[in-house]
């Protein structure tokens, strides 16, 4: 954890402050999936091969419970590749089984990885007229390769409903029994029967050796007959031998490859099963490793050295390339990743940040910073969003600075379509601070059709830095939603409605959650949720500790003059009060209108005694 060294806010913990991301963290990372099987190195998989080299957004949470597994989220643009292996192109006459876990935030159907698997239609309410999906399978399909041009008589289709924003447990497996001859790709093509399995349930088969019926798979070779460059695997996209495209958008983990092995309903089953027991009674991934070996062993009582290990294991547990590391109370939990860009661009300088503070730059498009959707960042009701900006003088209509949502909406107009949505599309809740119109600081929550907040117009010459770095906080505290700018409320609403929940919506930086749309263009620093509301006076001094660096303040000696009683202090401090000197600081309150020093005091022998307190 990287607690930012810095003066500003030294009692972020006193204040709840969940989150803060000071986005000052190191750069040294490679974009590259490893391989846990016996591949090695060889079987690596790497983003640079990609177009788009680091929109693979990393340290997503996982699919495997309870063992702190993370995953990888692929946005629609991005994939990651494996060169050719022979590995991962079985030999026809062999069987082989595909595993992976899934999990799609989209109704866009396009393929997740290949051979090729595509996600199909959620449900059935999604077949109709073309106009209507542009699909015509559910669930999803699995297309080998044939040698000789895609053969939808071939696919396997998982005709089984899923949900978007829910992880599935996806597995083929291939079982061939007759060869069918040599094909143009130079391969041997044969029949087989491929089987599907949905967590850990057989849902599909195509295939039946007693009718000697069946789809085709003939291994990519190489070199190639045609003179192509030897098929790569690819995650999250149609791999560069088919020319990319008809990518994948949600999160993928655990993605295994068994060569010369058919995993068994049982073993299926039991995968499924342990991966979703947050207290299984064997690690998951010593699973994957022994599959093989089990058979293996029971057939010949010893196993040669690694033979049995899948060669593709791609458990996407890497740190993120460009992290975000959260300073907060939630530590680890809430740790980031920064998407397309970097923390390269000058922050604020003034006395209470470090000389060399960096900040992330946005450019309105493509970039954003990604902050999943840990547990503890699930806030409602009370809510504190604070950021330092220097934003670019064009915004779209919205531009977003902090969003916790709204989830990826379906792609389809449910007003033409009686389309059934699932899950994280039932929930637009969302909580936002942001730039509305390019004319609107806002901060509030909507459910897509009612919208809670505070607005004010924005500062001529905000837009474009002609005034410099700008602190912009907004609050919720049980009755009032507020903003701030440098530390003064420039808006107060009242409302019964604070922050909403969000389901199957995450929390980012300069996009909407997940980085579908609504992108900020500009510098960004210094972001902190609060699962309560800051006073105004904590959010004045956060801006002035921020320009003048911290003092300490202190008493200076009281003094009792014409029956009057003067407190002083030099710094800057809340002044609290309590008719209890033993009572810790959390207990003490505010004196009420948060009074500057001097402060005079009325001596009086009624009433309680007062014992008086400075708190930075």
């Amino acid at each position: 954890m990287i607690l930012c060294a810095r003066a500003v806010y030294p009692d972020y913990l006193a204040e709840g402050k969940l989150s803060f991301w000071c986005v000052n963290d190191s750069l040294a990372r490679t974009l590259v999936n490893v391989n846990s099987g016996s591949l090695g190195a060889a079987g690596n998989a790497s983003n640079d091969l990609a177009t788009v080299t680091s929109g693979v957004v990393y340290s997503m949470p996982g699919a495997i419970v309870g063992d702190g597994d993370r995953a990888s989220f692929f946005d629609y643009t991005t994939r990651t590749e494996v060169p050719f292996n022979s590995a991962f192109n079985t030999p026809n006459t062999q069987p082989f089984s595909v595993e992976a876990w899934l999990y799609p935030v989209s109704d866009q159907v396009g393929t997740g990885m290949g051979w090729v698997i595509y996600q199909r239609d959620p449900n059935l309410s999604y077949k109709g007229p073309p106009a209507m999906s542009g699909e015509s399978g559910l669930g999803w399909t699995f297309r080998p390769y044939t040698g000789s041009g895609g053969s939808s008589g071939g696919d396997l289709q998982l005709a089984a409903s899923y949900k978007l924003g829910e992880w599935l447990h996806f597995v083929v497996t291939w079982e061939p029994f007759q060869d069918m001859g040599a094909v143009p790709s130079g391969s041997e093509q044969w029949m087989g029967v491929l089987t599907g399995y949905i967590n850990g349930v057989p849902v599909a088969t195509n295939g039946d050796l007693s009718l000697a019926t069946g789809p085709v798979y003939a291994a990519n070779a190489s070199p190639t007959a045609d003179g192509r460059t030897p098929a790569d695997f690819a995650v999250g996209s149609y791999n560069a031998g088919s020319g990319y495209g008809e990518e994948f958008e949600g999160d993928v983990d655990e993605v295994a490859f068994y060569n010369n092995y058919a995993l068994t309903p049982d073993q299926i089953l039991t995968h499924y099963q342990t991966g979703t027991n947050a207290h299984p009674a064997t690690n998951y991934a010593s699973l994957v490793f022994n599959a093989a070996g089990d058979t293996y062993y029971a057939m010949n009582g010893t196993i040669p050295e690694r033979t049995t290990i899948p060669p593709t294991y791609l458990r996407f547990n890497e740190l993120a390339y460009f992290p975000a590391t959260n300073a907060g109370s939630l530590g680890y939990l809430a740790g980031g990743s920064l998407v397309l860009t970097t923390n390269s661009a000058n922050g604020p300088t003034s006395a209470g940040f470090e000389p060399d503070n960096t900040a992330v730059a946005l450019d309105g498009t493509t970039n954003w910073v990604s902050l999943n959707n840990p547990l503890g960042l699930e806030v409602t009701g009370k809510i504190t969003l604070e950021a330092w900006i220097k934003p670019d003088t064009t915004q779209g209509n919205l531009a977003r600075i902090i969003s916790h949502g709204p989830p990826t909406p379906t792609v389809y107009d449910t007003n033409t379509y009686p389309i059934v949505l699932s899950e994280s599309q039932l929930s637009s809740n969302e909580v936002f601070l942001r730039i509305e119109g390019g004319t609107t600081y806002a901060v509030g929550t909507s459910d897509c059709f009612t919208t809670h907040g505070a607005s004010a117009a924005v500062t001529a010459d905000d837009l474009g830095g002609a005034n410099g770095w700008i602190y912009l906080a907004g609050t919720y505290d049980g009755s009032l939603w507020n903003l701030y700018r440098n530390g003064v409320p420039i808006a107060t609403t009242a409302d019964a409605v604070g922050a909403l929940p969000v389901t199957g919506g995450e929390w980012a930086i300069g996009a909407t959650g997940m980085g579908w749309g609504d992108f900020y263009t500009g510098l960004v620093d210094e972001v902190a949720i609060y699962g309560t509301a800051l006073s105004a006076a904590t959010i004045q001094t956060h801006y002035n500790v921020a320009q003048n660096g911290a003092v300490a303040p202190n008493f200076n000696p009281p003094v009792f003059k014409n029956g009057q009683l003067t407190i002083s202090w030099t710094g800057t401090g809340t002044l609290l009060q309590s008719t209890n000197v033993a009572l810790p600081m959390s207990q003490w309150t505010t004196v009420p209108g948060n009074p500057t020093s001097p402060y005079p005091v009325t001596p009086t022998t009624a009433g309680p005694r007062w014992f008086y307190r400075l708190r930075q």
